[in-house]
């Protein structure tokens, strides 16, 4: 059983990052600054997170905002590379101005935070509220 769980696990590992690849393509630009803000498939903070490291540095500045469905849970992990942080923008921020749409709090650090909350039926209207406030910070 522990071989079959290693070999879905590098699956899943394998998966993301082919998804990752694909969500390149959807990157934007606000105001001059690579913004990806997208749903995922991935199934666990894990792979998001890497997935959002892939991105991150294949962009090598930017906002990457994913968000994911975790056992019925919705989360989002969002990223600001540290030349924008230091112009200002905050992951946290983008966050919790995303958060109210799933009934979920937010934080952690300007480059990186994450969210979690109980509506995933509110996750594309978070993403969304992502994009607003990034818009407003960058425009």
């Amino acid at each position: 059983a522990e071989e079959g769980r290693k070999a879905n696990a590098a699956n899943q590992k394998e998966q993301a990052l082919v998804e990752a690849e694909q969500l390149l393509s959807s990157v934007r630009q606000i105001n001059n600054v690579n913004v990806l803000v997208a749903r995922s498939h991935a199934t666990d903070v894990e792979d998001l997170r890497s997935m959002c490291d892939w991105i991150r540095d294949k962009i090598r500045s930017g906002v990457v905002v994913l968000g994911a469905t975790f056992a019925g849970k919705p989360f989002l992990l969002a990223m600001v590379t540290q030349d924008l942080v230091e112009l200002g923008l905050d992951a946290v921020g983008i966050c919790k101005d995303a958060a109210g749409a799933i009934q979920g709090g937010g934080g952690g650090r300007p480059n990186l935070a994450q969210a979690g909350g109980k509506d995933p039926g509110g996750l594309d209207k978070a993403l969304e509220l992502a994009i607003q406030s990034l818009e407003s910070s960058l425009l």
